[in-house]
């Protein structure tokens, strides 16, 4: 690897399958990391696997719709590393991705805890990285979002809805604070087999 993240600080919001690759990555460029999920365990295993000594990753739970976890997970970031460079927001909610209707269908409970998740939760992780990452000199937040956004599929509207709204809140990011040092993108993957 080339050392891209040498002395940069990531925190990576969300593992599985994408979230383990993208950890992996962040650490082989040479990246110090903090990794949150739900499953604590799974974030603990992740950050043994990829440094067994846990100097440069440290695992913790995190519930990426709930603010007090996402300030506990950015204060981790810098206390232990001194600052903080990144943030991957990959964490998702798909509550109607299996349902078969449309709209007039949808149930309204499906609708608001995707919306908590994927739009309430990317807002507050903006909200509290940004700030400290600005502290740092400038950085970058990065949405996984979803091919979703562009589509126009039949079903999945609470889903599509959300990841088109991660992709507004990024190129605000982009323009709001992109004089300040912080880069702002989003990747929109289609179904990954992992």
């Amino acid at each position: 690897m080339t050392g891209l993240l040498d002395n940069k600080v990531v925190i990576v919001a969300g593992l599985g399958g994408i979230g383990n690759g993208l950890a992996r990555r962040y650490a082989d460029e040479g990246g110090r990391l903090v990794i949150g999920d739900l499953d604590a365990e799974l974030a603990s295993r992740v950050a043994a696997d990829l440094d067994p000594s846990g100097d440069r990753v440290r695992g913790v739970p995190l519930d990426g719709a709930d603010e007090d976890s996402v300030v506990s997970i950015v204060k981790l970031a810098v206390e232990t590393f001194g600052r903080l460079d990144g943030m991957h927001v990959n964490f998702t909610n798909a509550a109607d991705a299996y349902l078969t209707g449309g709209v007039v269908e949808l149930p309204l409970e499906a609708f608001d805890e995707v919306m908590r998740v994927n739009t309430r939760g990317f807002v507050i992780c903006a909200k509290h990285a940004i700030p400290a990452m600005i502290d740092s000199g400038g950085g970058s937040i990065v949405f996984t979002a979803s091919i979703d956004a562009y589509n126009g599929a039949g079903t999945r509207v609470s889903y599509a809805m959300s990841k088109s709204a991660e992709l507004a809140l990024m190129r605000h990011i982009a323009r709001r604070y992109g004089p300040q040092g912080i880069r702002a993108n989003a990747i929109a993957p289609g179904l990954i087999w992992h």
